[in-house]
């Protein structure tokens, strides 16, 4: 929690560590690396930019370290450059590979489009990773989220309402399947552990847990925005009773808030 500290220490690290050869050093670059990721948290997006272009200079991931730099110029809102270094990016990538890096990359790029009010452009980058096929269900989710986003600011309601629901159908889907796993194999360590008496240890489940709550948070979140999104982009297209069925679904899933509840009134009254 104290970024600026732990600039000052990498440094320190890096002074000590020196490079009188002037050859890349595999230390250098993983310091570089966690100094740019604290000044990521500074958001101090130009310095986190050099950064990783000293990664790249000490022989650190080069694909890697372009798709951070375009998250950096997405964050300043230089949607060009952002766009610029994500596809720079994927374009050195091995047929089938994705490297670190890469969906911040794709999500930072598409959104400056989107503030830019470049929704084609961030529309065709959202589309291409789609039909790459290359996108695990909580990415391809996530793309379909932002699709549906650039397609609101375009005013193309149903073709978002379509995007929308796409990715919640995905997201449920695979955190069903997740749960579905993570139960069957608690399942089993249950039962390996099972008491003198004949019932089951409490063991298993409990250091399962955590890693189960955490599958079904990543995909609850997502979950989340994406009904929010689907029933707002129906209120656009005026089909009224559809958008209050699908806010109340909301409020029961999710439970309230004050943006629901304000369409929940609103809707009541048409």
């Amino acid at each position: 929690g104290d970024p600026e500290g732990a600039i000052a220490d990498l440094d320190a690290a890096l002074e000590k560590a020196g490079n009188k050869s002037n050859k890349p050093s595999g230390f250098n670059a993983d310091v570089l690396w966690y100094r740019a990721e604290a000044e990521l948290l500074l958001k101090d997006y130009e310095a986190a930019s050099h950064t990783y272009d000293l990664v790249a200079e000490q022989g650190g991931d080069k694909i890697s370290s372009l798709y951070m730099k375009a998250v950096c110029a997405g964050k300043l809102e230089d949607k060009d450059q952002a766009v610029s270094y994500y596809r720079e990016a994927l374009g050195m990538e091995k047929e089938g590979v994705r490297s670190p890096g890469y969906e911040e990359a794709l999500i930072a790029a598409g959104s400056a489009c989107v503030k830019a009010q470049d929704s084609e452009t961030a529309k065709s980058l959202y589309e291409e990773a789609l039909n790459s096929g290359k996108t695990g269900e909580k990415l391809e989710s996530r793309i379909y989220n932002q699709l549906g986003l650039c397609q609101m600011a375009a005013e193309d309601y149903q073709s978002a309402y379509d995007s929308f629901d796409k990715g919640y159908q995905v997201a449920a889907a695979a955190q069903a399947a997740a749960l579905q796993e993570k139960d069957r194999k608690t399942g089993k360590e249950t039962d390996k552990k099972e008491t003198k008496d004949g019932d089951a240890g409490e063991g298993a489940g409990g250091e399962n847990a955590p890693a189960v709550a955490a599958e079904a948070d990543g995909f609850r979140e997502l979950l989340k925005e994406l009904a929010y999104n689907r029933a707002a982009a129906c209120e656009h297209l005026q089909q009224y009773d559809k958008a209050l069925a699908l806010f109340e679904d909301f409020v029961k899933e999710f439970g309230s808030n004050e943006d629901a509840e304000h369409e929940i009134a609103f809707l009541k009254t048409r």
